[in-house]
């Protein structure tokens, strides 16, 4: 299982003690994997919260009933 935690001050506890400033911290399993500025490609996609049909993928709480074509019956 991955985790991605995104835009957070994060304080390594490296030697250098470098902070990022909207950083992020990049958990696979129980092991931190990426931390800083982690590169897009190591992120997962996720489809939790979503309905995805052949067209359109879209968060289950906005939109959703728009997106459904009314019958004409």
């Amino acid at each position: 299982m991955q985790t991605y935690l995104k835009n957070g001050y994060i304080v390594s506890m490296d030697q250098q003690d470098t902070v990022f400033d909207g950083g992020g911290v990049l958990v696979e399993d129980d092991r931190i994997t990426a931390v800083g500025k982690v590169d897009p490609r190591l992120v997962k996609p996720d489809a939790a919260g979503q309905v995805c049909t052949a067209r359109v993928c879209e968060h289950s709480r906005t939109h959703l009933p728009a997106d459904f074509p009314r019958s004409g019956r």
